[in-house]
C-alpha cells in the first residue's frame, strides 16, 4: 500500500517442485501478458491524475502477502503514530500495460482485475474507484488522443480500431514511431481514516490479470510413432530450455545452475514414465509481478513481513527471487518471514505446470 496524490536485495532461488513432466521439445511457444499487482500506498488527487506520496506518520506494523497464479491477498496492520486523525487516500497502483502487447486482453478491466478487487477496513467492504491514463514515454497523452477524437474504447482497449483512415494519419503524428502505441496506467483508489493510535487492519484480494505461457514438447517421435527415433539426453535438454525469453526467465526467476539440474533430472523422470500411448506433453507457466517497493511510502520499514506462495498442485515449481530461505507450509504453500523488512522494487514469480 501506498500514499497517493492525484494530478537489500539477495537473490533466493526456490526449487518448490518437483514433478517436470513435460519441458523437453519445444514444438511451440506462445507468449502472454504477465499476471501483474501492487503493493498499496498513500495517494492525493491532483490537476494532474493520481500521484503516489509518502507519510511519515503511518506505519505498517504487519503484511500478509499471498500470492498464486488466480489469487491475491493482502492483509494490513496499520498504526498511525501521529497524535491527530488522518484522512487520504489509499492507492493501489498497477503496472502498465501496452495496447499491442496486450491487445488479446480486455484492457478497460485487465484480467478481471478491478471486478475482483475487493477491500475491507476492520472487516467492513470499501468502496473503490479507479483512475486510467494513456502514457506515452511516461507522459499523459489521454487528453490529446480524446481531442483525436478517440473513444475511451479505443484509447483503453480496442487496439485495431486505432488502424484505420483519418485517425491512423492523426496518430502516425503522436507517436515518435509507427507500432509504438501508448502504454495503460490504472490505479484502484478509496478514501480511508487512521485513526490516532489506533491500529487498524486493511484487507484486500483480486485476481491477478491471465500472463504467461506454454510449450507443447514431443518425445522423440515421427509420424505418430512414439520414440521411433529417441533424442540423447543431451538433445532433450537442450530442448528442454528454448523456450521464448528462457535467459530472462532463469534472471527473473534466479534459475541457478544448482536448480537447472534439479529440473532437468525431474523432468528426465517424467519422461520415463511418459505413457506408450502419449508422444508429448504440455508444460506452461504463470508470470506473476507484484509491486512491492509502494511500501516503502510509509513510516519505517515493514515491522512483520509475511511471503506465501500457493502453488496449485504439489508437483507445480515456484521460482523467484527473494531474501532468506523459505519454509514449507503443507505440499503446496511455502512462507517466507522478514522482520523490519525495506521492501524490494518489485517480485517476479514463476509457477511452473506439466500436464
Amino acid at each position: 500500500m501506498t500514499f497517493v496524490r492525484v494530478s537489500r536485495e539477495k537473490r533466493y532461488q526456490i526449487d518448490f517442485l518437483l514433478i517436470l513432466p513435460a519441458l523437453l521439445i519445444a514444438i511451440a511457444i506462445f507468449i502472454f501478458p504477465t499476471r501483474i499487482s501492487a503493493n498499496d500506498s498513500t495517494a492525493a488527487l491532483g490537476a494532474g491524475g493520481i500521484e503516489l506520496q509518502k507519510s511519515d506518520d503511518i506505519r505498517i506494523l504487519e503484511e500478509v502477502l499471498e500470492i498464486s497464479p488466480y489469487n491475491i491477498r493482502v492483509k494490513y496492520r496499520f498504526l498511525n503514530e501521529s497524535e491527530q486523525d488522518i484522512h487520504t487516500k489509499v492507492a493501489f497502483p498497477l503496472p502498465l500495460y501496452n495496447g499491442v502487447a496486450h491487445s488479446n486482453v480486455s484492457i478497460a478491466d485487465p484480467g478481471g482485475i478491478f471486478s475482483s478487487f475487493k477491500v475491507s477496513v476492520d472487516g467492513n467492504p470499501v468502496v473503490l474507484k479507479r483512475e486510467r491514463k494513456a502514457l506515452l514515454k511516461n507522459r499523459d497523452i489521454t487528453r490529446k488522443l480524446r481531442k483525436l477524437g478517440l473513444s475511451d474504447k479505443e484509447i483503453f482497449f480496442d487496439v485495431a480500431d486505432r488502424e484505420k483512415g483519418e485517425l491512423w494519419s492523426k496518430l502516425k503524428e503522436l507517436l515518435p514511431e509507427i507500432g509504438q502505441w501508448w502504454d495503460i496506467s490504472y490505479t484502484v483508489y478509496w478514501d480511508m481514516k487512521f485513526p490516532t493510535g489506533k491500529e487498524i487492519i486493511v484487507e484486500h484480494e483480486y485476481a491477478p490479470a491471465v500472463g504467461g505461457g506454454y510449450n507443447v514438447v514431443t518425445v522423440g517421435t515421427i509420424e505418430g510413432k512414439f520414440n521411433e527415433f529417441p533424442k540423447s539426453q543431451e538433445e532433450k535438454m537442450d530442448e528442454l530450455w528454448r523456450f521464448t525469453g528462457t535467459e530472462n526467465i532463469k534472471k527473473e526467476a534466479c534459475i541457478d545452475a544448482i536448480t537447472k539440474r534439479a529440473i532437468e533430472k525431474k523432468a528426465d523422470r517424467a519422461l520415463a514414465v511418459l505413457p506408450q500411448e502419449k508422444s508429448g506433453m504440455l508444460a506452461s507457466y504463470d508470470r506473476v509481478e507484484y509491486i512491492l517497493g509502494t511500501g516503502r511510502n510509509w513510516k519505517g520499514p515493514i515491522g512483520e513481513f509475511t511471503l506465501r506462495l500457493v502453488k496449485q498442485k504439489p508437483e507445480d515449481f515456484v521460482s523467484l527471487c527473494f531474501p532468506g530461505k523459505p519454509e514449507k507450509i503443507s505440499s503446496t504453500v511455502y512462507e517466507f518471514k522478514q522482520k523490519d523488512f525495506v521492501p524490494q522494487d518489485k517480485l517476479t514469480v514463476y509457477f511452473f505446470k506439466f500436464n
